[in-house]
């Protein structure tokens, strides 16, 4: 079992409770095996520490912000993201 989450910038505020850590922490509750990932536009901390089985930036650093937040660029980014980390746990 595999759980994404996540928001636009993954940092220290995600870790002191914002949306992605309270429903990776949700999620651990139901099922401590289950794998918990977060997606984020930009990435500021680690996963070591959290709750988090792994965090992950969907934005390329030559990326622009405004780049980044157009609609075909996000889905394109978060595509690319979410593949690779597939790929990565064999699903």
């Amino acid at each position: 079992d595999f759980f994404f989450t996540g928001e636009g910038r993954i940092d220290v505020q995600t870790a002191m409770g914002k949306a992605p850590m309270t429903a990776a922490q949700a999620v651990k509750r139901i099922n401590s095996e289950c794998k918990v990932y977060a997606l984020g536009g930009k990435k500021e901390i680690e996963a070591e520490g959290t709750v988090f089985d792994g965090i992950y930036q969907i934005t390329p650093e030559e990326m622009s912000l405004s780049q980044a937040m157009e609609r075909c660029n996000a889905m394109e980014n978060m595509r690319v993201a979410v593949t690779k980390r597939m790929e990565e746990i064999k699903v």
